[in-house]
């Protein structure tokens, strides 16, 4: 979904939506293993039913909301991070 969504913004170049899908990738990865981890220990501590409940719903929310504040970052500020680098360089 969020390749799909960043590869169909044609009002940035090809290069530059490439590597938003690449960051956008190393955040979903990065986020899946606490995502495993919270699911684990909901159920240990509570019972399964709500781990299942946890995965089910509350971690598709939270990816949805990812995938959201994701994509409003790179769209809406992008501009401005890339023109910050290039005063940098100069």
């Amino acid at each position: 979904l969020l390749s799909a969504i960043i590869l169909s913004t044609f009002d940035r170049p090809l290069r530059k939506r490439l590597w938003g899908v690449f960051f956008g990738f190393l955040l979903i990865f990065i986020a899946n293993p606490l995502r495993i981890a919270t699911v684990l220990t909901v159920g240990n501590y509570t019972n399964w039913v709500w781990a299942d409940f946890t995965h089910d719903f509350l971690f598709r929310l939270m990816l949805l909301i990812i995938i959201f504040v994701y994509y409003f970052i790179w769209y809406v500020k992008y501009d401005n991070i890339s023109g910050l680098f290039r005063r940098l360089k100069k």
